[in-house]
């Protein structure tokens, strides 16, 4: 795990988010192979807006499971809410 207790932007989160593009077909795979759709976690994420790089920061999300991390995610327009039917279908909250 890396330093300070963080550790990576994982698929279980990044099936939530999928810049647009409406999908339940990762969070499907994942979590109909047996994935824990509450599995928490602590993980930095660099934040890219508009493909502007002088508009990424890091942020910081603390003990997050993935439909939470879709609520906190701050462009909400990127949220994939077919992939969050999913999720919530085997039985995340």
């Amino acid at each position: 795990m890396p330093a300070a207790g963080f550790g990576g932007h994982r698929h279980r989160f990044h099936a939530t988010v999928t810049l647009r593009l409406e999908s339940d077909e990762m969070a499907e795979r994942l979590f109909g192979a047996g994935a824990d759709p509450d599995a928490r976690a602590t993980f930095r994420k660099a934040l890219r807006f508009e493909g502007d790089p002088q508009r990424e920061r890091l942020q910081e999300f603390h003990d997050i499971a993935p439909i939470g991390f879709a609520c906190q995610f701050p462009n909400p327009d990127w949220i994939d809410e077919a992939a969050i039917a999913a999720i919530r279908k085997y039985g995340g909250v």
